[in-house]
């Protein structure tokens, strides 16, 4: 069992966006608008993973938007998924079917404008659809996957809408429901954010698909899929269930001590921060589809300042209920001295000025090191 092994909690500090937040709900409470915005009328996030022949994953998303502002709009600011954590081809987006084209904020250089072909007038409704294709990592830092498997975590994955530019500027906050569409293999295993609706399986391509549909809220967070061949083992320590998904047989038992280590660590956060808000207890324990850009790089000079010298980074939280861990040199050994920053939640008010990838979401985002 590996020992000195650090998990790390990807935190946000929200604080600094009260007054944005209050100024919202102010705003969102008037009959009449006070400034330029819009509204996410509906919207669907399709993930296709197609394993062949090289591997992908194909994210669509199709929003239907209103303009619910004072006044007409020329353009719509938006944030890419970061080219240090994703490797991925140019983006592509329409806005009912003609394509645009993605121009850097003049503001912002991580945001990008897209600008519409004509006025964006008072209460019409549009269609703008994103695309984005995934590839296998060329960088350490990059996310990566293979055709046996992959992972999505909740943070960062997805286009970002943000609010309309000005005084009392609305728009970029995801419907109360809205729909996660996941494409993959027949024999994949799939765990992802959300309550299951729909699952069916179909020809895609020659080849034989399952298509899941799960509703998200805002109780979810930021959206999350995991995905592959994987063995699936069950452990039950307490009331909580443990869901060991391996890419290869691994001794259970060998992995219940960490296993219920783990389980006892989030306990104590919910004791002393409040419960994670989600229905179920269940926990998924998932091996890395590919090690190298499995965990995240960001570091806190609190998490630098703890650390011990030469620690390996085994695991850490893809989502609210889902650790990715790598299992190549044992089974980790979790400690149970975890933190995790209050400033956790898993995702703003319905009116919250952001969109929810502005929020963490989970126990430990930034879990620990």
């Amino acid at each position: 069992m590996i020992s000195n092994q650090r998990f790390r909690v990807l935190g946000s500090a929200l604080l600094a966006t009260a007054p944005l937040a209050t100024a919202a709900y102010w705003v969102a409470g008037c009959a009449a608008a006070l400034g330029p915005g819009y509204t996410i009328v509906k919207q669907e996030i399709t993930v296709q993973f197609v394993p062949t022949p090289g591997p992908a994953i194909r994210v669509d998303a199709v929003y239907q938007l209103r303009n619910t502002g004072n006044q007409p709009l020329s353009s719509l600011e938006l944030r890419l998924p970061g080219r240090r954590r994703f490797h991925f081809s140019d983006p592509r987006a329409e806005w009912d079917k003609r394509s645009l084209k993605f121009e850097s904020s003049p503001d912002n250089p991580r945001n990008v404008v897209l600008t519409f072909p004509q006025s964006w007038t008072v209460s019409s409704r549009h269609t703008l659809h994103l695309a984005v294709e995934y590839q296998p990592a060329t960088t350490e830092t990059n996310l990566s996957f293979t055709s046996e498997a992959f992972f999505l975590p909740a943070q960062g994955w997805s286009p970002e809408l943000l609010p309309s530019r000005g005084i009392f500027g609305t728009g970029g906050v995801p419907p109360q429901k809205w729909d996660l569409v996941v494409q993959v293999p027949e024999a994949f295993l799939v765990h992802t954010s959300g309550h299951l609706k729909k699952r069916q399986s179909k020809m895609l391509r020659a080849a034989k698909t399952q298509v899941l549909g799960a509703l998200q809220d805002p109780r979810d967070g930021y959206p999350f899929v995991v995905a592959g061949r994987f063995q699936a083992v069950t452990l039950q320590t307490g009331p909580q269930k443990v869901n060991l998904w391996t890419r290869s047989p691994q001794n259970s038992e060998a992995l219940r001590q960490p296993s219920e280590a783990l389980v006892r660590a989030i306990r104590s956060y919910d004791s002393m921060f409040g419960k994670r808000l989600q229905e179920s207890d269940d926990l998924w324990i998932v091996e890395c589809p590919v090690v190298t850009g499995c965990f995240s790089t960001t570091v806190s000079a609190y998490e630098d300042l703890i650390a011990t010298e030469n620690e390996k980074t085994s695991a850490e939280m893809a989502s609210l209920d889902t650790v990715m861990v790598d299992l190549t040199g044992g089974p980790p050994e979790i400690r149970a001295g975890l933190r995790r920053a209050r400033a956790n939640h898993p995702a703003p008010p319905a009116r919250h000025p952001c969109n929810c990838s502005r929020a963490p979401a989970g126990i430990g985002r930034r879990l620990a090191r």
